[in-house]
């Protein structure tokens, strides 16, 4: 998610009439995207679990 958010940055430093401003954009969208979908592609450790392990 950090590369989305630096072509987001890198896009809002260009000239309007840019022509990477549009492409910087889709970018940071898709960066987003992916970020979003690791995150919620990772399964969650429940806390259960660790305090219910044996020796401790």
């Amino acid at each position: 998610m950090a590369l989305g958010l630096i072509f987001a940055a890198w896009a809002s430093l260009l000239k309007d009439e840019s022509n990477l401003r549009p492409l910087f954009a889709v970018f940071a969208i898709a960066m987003l995207i992916a970020g979003l979908a690791t995150y919620f592609s990772m399964p969650a450790i429940p806390a259960v679990e660790i305090l219910a392990l044996p020796g401790m």
